[in-house]
């Protein structure tokens, strides 16, 4: 389908005509007391194809409850459906995965376009919500402009509605519904640097971040890009196995970039096999469509079939046995294929289709070719898939970058404001860029932006070539440094986040709304954000004084011991809460993580409490009980404050290892040392008493 043909849909959707008539009265499937997925008939429920958004294919407990408070209308003009979902006063709204545009989403139409992520999150003026999503392989628009309107192709467009208490419970029942994220490998929380397109630029790169003891646990490969997706030039890498593990060997993986279009070169070793297994899309007339990706004419890989899914897994796996670790893939491929296309999918997607149909199909279904190589619990590897994949159901197999261009002035608040409407729209496991330039005109919001960068699930530098790194500017280099300190020391509360994740479907990187829903000061700020419900993330994207805490309650600073760089962003601990902190690791795994801190911020009774999640860091023991949950009870007892267990979840065995204990208060801080398997005693000074 055109987009000059889509966006004449859209308008035209949104103007009264007397082409357009009132649909039947929906039919409505409850799949539970809080969700229920909408049809705009009976017949059309009856003829619904098998759902590629849902994890699992949808079961419903009965009919929609009379008493439903959320009921789409629907309003239909041939194969065009208007599904239109009524805000009230007060609503804000949010979602649409990474598509560009504000945080907070009301009144937008982004430009009349279909979205990436068809989802929106509407928080209610009493910090209720709901959530709906167009359960839809159909490229869809999402009109925001006092009503919730999705603009479909698709005939027999399915809304799907989720209520909440909270926007957090809405969200973390998308994941649970849509497919939660996988747990990570531990090495890939550490810093990762792209710099590298050769065994030389490795080995430049893995010199200049030791010796500049930026932590760092990854390094970057590109393929070849005349002969994508899956080829290294030999006089680039000419021994991958030998370089890779000479990487190890320093603490860093290999993980590379690939492509995911087959170019019509005949250098390209895959072409003759996709072609002899029609493994690439079809005309509808017959012949194979060729496309420009990355300035080339290039075949597009069927991923709608388990056939070419099983071929390029198989390619794949081949392709990391020397030793890569993991696999980041940008949208290279066009964000639409032809309508006339012939999409051959499989019945268990739905069948075979055209392009417009399967218009939001290919991405999802090359994330999950790309999950399957790794062959999972099989080989005991939990994947590292980084590919731009944003529909919905993508999160089960991959994570997201946050990184478009951006010429605006405030792109880091607009960074921001993605990753955001990203974490509500499914996306769990979120990565950033830090890039250049460092010095001149517009350094000061790159610089600003690497400590924020810091903090999230993933981070990745992209700096140009290896040999230029001895000239880094001195003062970009110690802020990455510091950062990467700050972030080296926060793995094991990422990790736990990674772990709330998977285990309980929590978003990771959250709006400050979260904190107090009904507080309206919060619904379009800003001004930070926070990493689970325990650390707060204030940028400094401005010069001068130190931004206020923008939230409630007595937030308190934790000190890094670097509070003299004004580029890095302020972290705060939540009242009542305590804080995993690992040592100072040049990488996640240089060694076993002793000692373990904890940063307790008591509350006004002298409670504090939290856990950390831990296990082997990169198979799935987890499922066979060898992994350990431990929480932490911080008390004021008369004139001490006292540190006891107060969890030991699953098999892993505590180790035998140095507690340090940094319980902050107003009048600073309070430090004690001991183990785990007992009770650490915190005298408190007269003085702090009063």
């Amino acid at each position: 389908m055109s987009c000059t043909r889509f966006v004449s849909l859209v308008v035209l959707a949104l103007v009264a005509g007397a082409a357009s008539s009132r649909a039947d009265d929906p039919v409505g499937q409850a799949l539970s007391h809080t969700v229920v997925r909408w049809f705009p008939s009976q017949q059309a429920l009856n003829d619904a194809k098998p759902s590629i958004v849902y994890e699992r294919q949808p079961e419903p407990i009965g009919a929609a409850p009379p008493d439903f408070p959320i009921r789409p209308a629907y309003d239909k003009d041939g194969e065009r459906t208007t599904v239109t979902l009524e805000v009230h006063e007060g609503d804000s709204l949010y979602g649409i995965g990474r598509t560009p545009g504000p945080f907070l989403r009301n009144g937008q139409t982004f430009g009349d376009s279909p979205v990436d992520t068809p989802w929106v999150l509407c928080v209610r003026a009493d910090g209720t919500a709901f959530g709906a999503f167009a359960d839809t392989t159909y490229a869809t628009a999402v009109q925001l402009d006092g009503r919730i309107r999705f603009v479909s192709d698709d005939p027999a467009l399915s809304i799907s509605v989720i209520l909440g208490d909270s926007p957090r419970q809405v969200v973390a029942a998308l994941n649970e519904l849509t497919g939660r994220m996988e747990m990570p490998p531990l090495w890939a929380l550490g810093y990762q640097q792209l710099s590298a397109f050769s065994h030389l630029h490795l080995r430049l790169a893995a010199k200049w971040l030791r010796e500049a003891r930026i932590p760092s646990s990854t390094l970057w490969l590109a393929v070849d890009r005349s002969t994508w997706p899956l080829r290294f030039p030999p006089d680039y890498i000419p021994d991958l196995k030998g370089i890779t593990d000479e990487m190890r060997q320093q603490g860093f993986h290999v993980i590379s970039m690939i492509g995911r279009a087959v170019p019509v070169s005949d250098e390209s070793p895959l072409k003759q096999e996709g072609l002899e297994n029609d493994h690439f899309i079809r005309d509808a007339e017959g012949p194979q469509i060729i496309l420009e990706v990355a300035d080339q004419p290039s075949f597009i890989i069927d991923f709608s079939r388990e056939s070419t899914r099983r071929w390029w897994s198989d390619h794949l796996a081949a392709f990391m046995k020397p030793g890569l670790s993991g696999i980041t893939s940008q949208r290279l491929l066009i964000h639409s294929i032809p309508a006339s296309a012939l999409v051959r999918a499989d019945d268990a997607l739905g069948g075979p289709g055209t392009g417009s149909r399967y218009q939001r199909l290919l991405d999802q279904q090359f994330a999950r070719s790309v999950w399957d190589a790794f062959d999972g619990e099989k080989a005991n590897r939990r994947p590292f898939v980084m590919v731009d994949a944003r529909d919905l159901g993508s999160q089960r197999y991959s994570g997201a970058w946050i990184d478009w261009p951006s010429t605006s002035p405030d792109w880091p608040r607009e960074f921001l404001a993605a990753a955001l409407n990203a974490s509500l729209s499914g996306q769990t496991f979120l990565g950033t860029i830090v890039k250049p330039p460092f010095q001149g005109i517009g350094s000061e919001p790159n610089r600003r932006w690497i400590g924020v960068a810091a903090t999230f699930p993933a981070v990745f530098g992209s700096f140009g070539l290896p040999q230029d790194l001895s000239t880094f500017p001195q003062g970009a280099e110690k802020t990455i440094r510091q950062a990467m300190e700050r972030r080296a020391r926060l793995i094991p509360y990422l990790y736990t986040l990674c772990f709330d994740g998977f285990f309980s479907c929590q978003p990771i990187i959250r709006p400050l709304f979260f904190a107090d829903p009904a507080d309206p000061a919060l619904r379009s700020s800003l001004d930070g954000f926070l990493l689970g419900d325990n650390l707060l993330v204030v940028p400094r994207f401005n010069d001068g004084a130190p931004p206020p805490v923008p939230l409630k309650g007595n937030w308190r600073k934790l000190d890094f011991g670097d509070s003299d760089n004004p580029e890095l962003p302020d972290l705060y601990l939540r009242e009542g809460a305590v804080l995993p902190l690992g040592p100072l690791l040049q990488y996640p795994d240089e060694k076993p993580l002793d000692p373990l801190t904890i940063v307790a911020n008591p509350g006004p009774g002298g409670l504090a409490e939290g856990y950390i999640y831990e296990d082997r860091g990169e198979g799935y023991e987890f499922y066979r009980n060898q992994a350990r949950r431990v929480g932490y009870r911080v008390t004021k007892e008369g004139d001490a404050y006292m540190v006891r267990l107060s969890r030991l979840d699953f098999g892993l065995p505590l180790p035998d290892r140095k507690l340090e204990i940094r319980v902050l208060t107003d009048k600073g801080e309070l430090r004690g040392v001991g183990t785990e398997k007992g009770t650490v005693k915190i005298p408190i000074p007269v003085s702090e008493e009063r």
